[in-house]
């Protein structure tokens, strides 16, 4: 199954349009998450107007691994913000219930149709106001659909 759902968040972070850093003479993010699981964050830059790529840090990678274990999803792809009531992780994953896969690839399609924004269904943390060097993190959660932007190579959250 979850060889399954790599393939699943492959697809979708292609239709994200997240940077393929074999471009700039790198491996691709996308082809590290296919053989290594490895996990990226995008992070706010320029006005929120550009998604900066960053791989996830041992707390954030916590996050991730508690999500998983406790809802059997696949995280993909990690959004950080900053807001007035704290900061905000929005994971981007893959469920494991099969059924809902199309409606969710349906639901970021716009982006790669020239529309701009996708609208997927994530889990979103608040871990309160915490600096990004902080080494333990938690809080509420909670699942919706936001709405993202390509970013320049990472995503960005709008909303």
């Amino acid at each position: 199954m979850r060889n399954k759902m790599v393939d699943e968040a492959v697809k979708r972070m292609s239709i994200l349009g997240l940077f393929d850093l074999a471009r700039a003479g790198r491996e691709s993010i996308i082809q590290m998450f296919k053989e290594e699981g490895k996990v990226f964050v995008s992070k706010p830059g320029m006005g929120n107007r550009v998604g900066v790529l960053h791989p996830l840090n041992v707390a954030e990678q916590k996050l991730v691994d508690e999500f998983e274990a406790q809802y059997g999803a696949l995280v993909y792809h990690v959004i950080r913000n900053c807001y007035d009531f704290g900061v905000c992780y929005s994971f981007l994953y893959v469920s494991k219930d099969e059924d809902d896969w199309n409606m969710d690839r349906n639901d970021i399609q716009d982006m790669k149709n020239g529309f701009g924004a996708g609208n997927p269904m994530a889990y979103v943390i608040n871990v309160g106001y915490v600096p990004e060097s902080a080494t333990e993190l938690s809080g509420d959660g909670e699942f919706k659909q936001i709405m993202v932007l390509n970013g320049s190579g990472g995503i960005v959250r709008k909303g």
